[in-house]
């Protein structure tokens, strides 16, 4: 069943091709090439998302979201070395037997839920992420660069175990809280994805719609609540 944010998202993903029409050929690029495992390191694009089926065009809109804000340095990563990879979400002792050894300061629990988070990740002293991927193209000179590591005080964050979409990741870094742990399958590491600028972004998106609403209502736009 469709969520409310994935409802937002694909509303969002139609209009931006009614829109701009010629962002429609980019996007379909993109989805080529992920499909084609064109992506690396495989590891993070996994962090993203995974899944047994082909990402569709509305995934791969939140996948491109969040690959430039790793590229541009907004959203920064801190690998943790585990010992094993996860089993299914079935197997709850399993991971928790994992995640029961995790290095110092972190430290997590595996517990999924039917609809929900699988768990979490906390740290109880600062940890360094690593910033921005060095790129090269007129699009950096028009923002300042940012560090390349950057310090998150400690805090608790959702973790995701195994599959997950691109567009539950995109929720958690620019809509719920900023920062997401993610355990894939097949990996022996867990990455935290960490917006550095989210209470910023979300509260310029805020005002954003806010505006959106109130230039609808002055068109006279039954649809607005």
């Amino acid at each position: 069943m469709q969520t409310v944010i994935e409802k937002i998202i694909r509303d969002k993903v139609e209009l931006l091709m009614i829109e701009k029409p010629e962002n429609a050929p980019i996007l379909f690029r993109v989805m080529r090439r992920i499909r084609a495992g064109n992506y690396r390191p495989k590891t993070l694009v996994d962090a993203i998302f995974q899944r047994n089926d082909p990402i569709n065009i509305y995934e791969t809109w939140c996948f491109a979201q969040i690959w430039a804000a790793l590229a541009q340095g907004r959203v920064g990563t801190a690998w943790i070395r585990v010992s094993d990879s996860p089993f299914s979400n079935a197997d709850i002792d399993h991971n928790n037997t994992i995640l029961a050894h995790l290095p110092a300061p972190y430290r997590a629990e595996f517990s999924p839920k039917q609809s929900g988070d699988d768990g979490f990740v906390e740290w109880s002293e600062p940890i360094t992420l690593q910033g921005a991927v060095p790129r090269h193209s007129p699009a950096d000179d028009r923002q300042p660069p940012l560090p390349d590591t950057f310090r998150a005080e400690p805090r608790s964050i959702p973790l995701e175990v195994g599959y997950t979409s691109a567009e539950k990741t995109y929720e958690h870094l620019f809509i719920k809280n900023g920062a997401l742990a993610r355990f894939p399958y097949e990996s022996n590491h867990i990455v935290i994805l960490y917006n550095r600028r989210f209470e910023e972004e979300f509260a310029q998106h805020f005002e954003t719609d806010m505006m959106n609403r109130e230039e609808k209502r002055g068109r006279g736009n039954l649809w607005t609540t």
